[in-house]
């Protein structure tokens, strides 16, 4: 496989996000980072230090995924926020396939995403907090009421307190716009009762301007570019690759994704995935093995052991137009096949599958534990040759088979 390695700086980053050169695969995971992560981001940038890597599929002329721009929840009729105009998109675009946390976590800080409803998580703005004598203090984060309260929408008033906004107005201005914050340090008009810092900690205001500004113009985030004629089956391979060299990575994202879309056409109940997992976490013998949040990816393994040990059982899932004969194994590929008439029966049976892993539970141990506590979680995945003989109707009625 042939990935082109590049890199991209923060205003470019930007822009290719608000165009919607760069987009998210629909109903992939939600936004999760909290403030404390994003300032830790913002200050790697600052200080010029690594910020990791993001991976893009590129997309032009198809796409196997529904995608969209990055955004975060809000009460705007669509139920979130997007970056951009969403129904903008270039003739060239990509999607994230790893790298949508910290994406989207750039695009708050210095793009100004935002939610405009005061009750949702992420609905403040990010500052430069010069006046800090602490560098731990440098970036302030500070819901919109109190942005308000304090009249840090007021450039002249956020000024002379110590506060420049990190939003990057435009990202082709934006050395423009970081000359006009050092050039403003330094006049009388905009500090109270027109009394400027003692000319150290003017100094010192500046050099820490200079310095956020030299990081958002000179950082670099590397970027891996995967050709189009890959297929989703190769991206998992990808992943896993991944996954060796530490980028945490799961195809679960995929799964959800395709699933969902594919489900929606013909259901009036179509299936989250994500959160199906986390509703069997919570049955009595699933209890530490099944979670959105951690290795998700071995519920979609049980799945597909399942799947194969079915004497009479439903075609596998064309894998981006390429038809798959039969599911042999349970590396990504072949969990990209599952098909979704399984997966509905798979969740309609819940208390079956968290009883199959709760009679595992007590083979092996005599009790119940945890995955976190097993050293071979892997090799529990033959629990799915114990299934139930009647996996038979999905919810919508349809036959799957039995053993």
């Amino acid at each position: 496989m042939a990935i082109e390695v590049t890199h991209t700086t923060i205003p470019a980053l930007l822009k290719c996000l608000r165009d919607g050169e760069w987009l998210t695969p629909e109903f992939q995971r939600d936004f999760v980072w909290n403030t404390t992560a994003v300032i830790g981001l913002i200050n790697s940038i600052i200080d010029a230090k690594p910020i990791g890597m993001v991976t893009l599929w590129r997309q032009e002329n198809h796409s196997d995924l529904e995608l969209e721009h990055i955004s975060v929840p809000d009460s705007h009729p669509d139920g979130v926020r997007y970056f951009g105009d969403k129904t903008t998109r270039k003739g060239r675009f990509f999607a994230i396939l790893d790298g949508k946390q910290r994406s989207t976590a750039i695009a708050l800080a210095f793009g100004g995403l935002r939610a405009h409803h005061g009750n949702y998580k992420h609905s403040g703005r990010y500052f430069l907090n010069v006046a800090a004598s602490d560098p731990l203090d440098r970036v302030k984060y500070f819901p919109e009421k109190q942005v308000k309260d304090r009249g840090l929408d007021v450039l002249a008033t956020a000024i002379g307190k110590g506060f420049f906004p990190l939003e990057v107005l435009d990202p082709d201005q934006v050395y423009g716009q970081w000359m006009d914050y050092t050039s403003k340090i330094y006049k009388p008009e905009f500090y109270e009762n027109s009394q400027l810092p003692s000319d150290d900690d003017l100094q010192r205001r500046y050099n820490l301007l200079k310095q956020a500004f030299d990081g958002i113009i000179n950082t670099k985030l590397a970027v891996y570019v995967v050709p189009e004629t890959e297929t989703l089956g190769s991206i998992c391979e990808v992943f896993e690759t991944l996954n060796t060299t530490g980028t945490k990575v799961s195809t679960v994202d995929l799964i959800h994704s395709w699933l969902y879309a594919d489900t929606k056409k013909r259901s009036k109940v179509p299936i989250l995935l994500r959160d199906e997992i986390d509703e069997l976490g919570e049955l009595e013998g699933a209890i530490g093995w099944s979670s959105s949040r951690e290795r998700p990816e071995l519920i979609a393994q049980f799945a597909a052991a399942t799947h194969l040990a079915l004497d009479n059982k439903p075609d596998p899932r064309a894998v981006s137009g390429a038809k798959v004969t039969k599911i042999t194994s349970i590396r990504g590929p072949d969990l990209l096949a599952v098909p979704d008439i399984f997966w509905e029966r798979y969740f309609d049976r819940k208390a079956d599958v968290a009883r199959f892993l709760g009679d595992m539970q007590i083979a092996v141990a005599s009790g119940p534990f945890k995955m976190s506590q097993s050293p071979y979680s892997f090799s529990t995945k033959h629990v799915g040759r114990d299934s139930d003989p009647h996996l038979e109707r999905g919810r919508n009625g349809t036959t799957l088979g039995s053993v």
